[in-house]
């Protein structure tokens, strides 16, 4: 008898064991699918952040883009306003050499004109000295 009650121990052991072991394998699983549903919230919020960042990120790129033609138009600009305060400064210089004497050859060369600008000019500043003015048609 003390056999039967051995045999008879083991086996509610045994189902007691298997239950608990089913318990602890749906516990599992229970908390396995919360785990994927938060890991899936997680997952399509950061998609969602990540559209906005991307979003901004396109947005600050064109503005970026207008901020690059407009700084490369006014270092144009600049660059022409440059030139013409050079091309004043030659043409200042050249009306001082006339001044002197100098004739309209030596005044290109050194003013880097054209032969054509400094005849002209020094055409025009005889006039002007001698008191005459040009009167267009």
């Amino acid at each position: 008898m003390m056999m039967a009650a051995w045999i008879d121990i083991a086996l509610v052991a045994s189902t007691l064991t298997s239950g608990l072991a089913v318990l602890l394998a749906l516990l599992c699983s229970v908390r396995q699918r919360r785990q994927a549903r938060l890991t899936r919230q997680l997952y399509q919020q950061l998609q969602r952040e990540l559209q906005v960042a991307n979003s901004g990120a396109m947005g600050m790129g064109r503005r970026l883009v207008g901020v690059e033609r407009r700084l490369k138009s006014t270092v144009h600009r600049q660059q022409q306003f440059e030139q013409q305060g050079e091309n004043q400064a030659s043409y200042s210089e050249a009306i001082t050499l006339f001044d002197t004497g100098i004739d309209a050859a030596e005044v290109a060369r050194r003013c880097n004109l054209s032969q054509a600008e400094a005849s002209l000019m020094e055409m025009m500043h005889r006039h002007m000295k001698d008191g005459r003015r040009a009167t267009w048609a």
